[in-house]
């Protein structure tokens, strides 16, 4: 899966610690076959990555 920086605003540049954030949320994403991924926010900023990891087991 590849997520490309978008800009948070029209004129916002992309700034480098946003590509951390997108290279982690795409980590957590790939690493996850069944779960949830929170992505927490403050002031415009991601400040936080929670991932819950869920296991099924067949019947």
């Amino acid at each position: 899966m590849r997520i490309d920086p978008l800009p948070v605003g029209i004129d916002a540049p992309v700034r480098p610690q946003d590509n951390a954030v997108l290279r982690a949320i795409g980590e957590a994403l790939a690493g996850l076959d069944y779960g949830s991924v929170l992505i927490t926010v403050h002031a415009g900023r991601v400040v936080q990555l929670d991932v819950t990891r869920k296991r099924r087991f067949p019947d």
